[in-house]
């Protein structure tokens, strides 16, 4: 599940300001050694989880699999788009992924349903 930043982002505007958004989501987790606390330790709080949002899976035993990954470890072609949860499992969505031109051993590997 991928991080909500809303509501710390509308907070840091307010408070702060002087970011853009993607600095602001890689530095709002940063902490501070001397003083034992994080730089925007009032923001932390109020980050959540997406929990409607599958953006990873990592089935017992492997493999860990996040949005971005290239498949060609999986002898696949393509990147993993996107995640879509179903009474299985997960259904893998790759980008550039072209099934029929996939070999015997890889189209098995193409078809494995990962269990919840």
């Amino acid at each position: 599940m991928p991080n909500d930043y809303t509501k710390a982002w509308e907070k840091f505007q307010e408070n702060y300001g002087g970011l853009d958004y993607e600095e602001f989501v890689g530095s709002v987790h940063n902490y501070d050694e001397e003083t034992n606390s994080y730089v925007f330790a009032d923001l932390v709080p109020l980050i959540t989880s997406k929990k409607d949002v599958i953006n990873m899976v990592d089935p017992s035993g492997g493999p860990y699999i996040t949005e971005g990954t290239d498949m060609k470890r999986f002898r696949l072609k393509g990147i993993v788009k996107e995640f879509i949860s179903n009474e299985n499992g997960y259904e893998i969505i790759v980008d550039g992924c072209n099934p029929p031109e996939l070999d015997n051993e890889s189209r098995l590997i193409n078809e494995i349903s990962l269990k919840k």
